[in-house]
């Protein structure tokens, strides 16, 4: 097989089912991960406006319901799949 023949073969098994679902789980950590890092005060929070070094509950809320709608996706691939 040819070298630049690959990444298609890749990219077509990223969209099967069990990896969609991998990558929103994966998003929803990224999210909680984010949502904790705005609520401590300290370090310097980047997008933020006002005192970038407060913590920032909006954008806590906000990665909390990216995280659960992320959630909900995953799992409604995984019962596509099992259909």
């Amino acid at each position: 097989m040819l070298a630049f023949a690959r990444p298609t073969i890749l990219c077509a098994w990223f969209w099967e089912v069990k990896s969609v679902r991998t990558a929103a789980i994966v998003l929803a950590i990224i999210f909680v991960i984010l949502a904790i890092y705005y609520v401590i005060p300290g370090p310097s929070h980047p997008l933020t406006s006002g005192n970038p070094t407060a913590a920032h509950y909006k954008h806590v809320v906000l990665f909390v319901i990216l995280a659960v709608l992320s959630l909900i996706g995953a799992r409604f691939t995984a019962s596509s799949a099992n259909r």
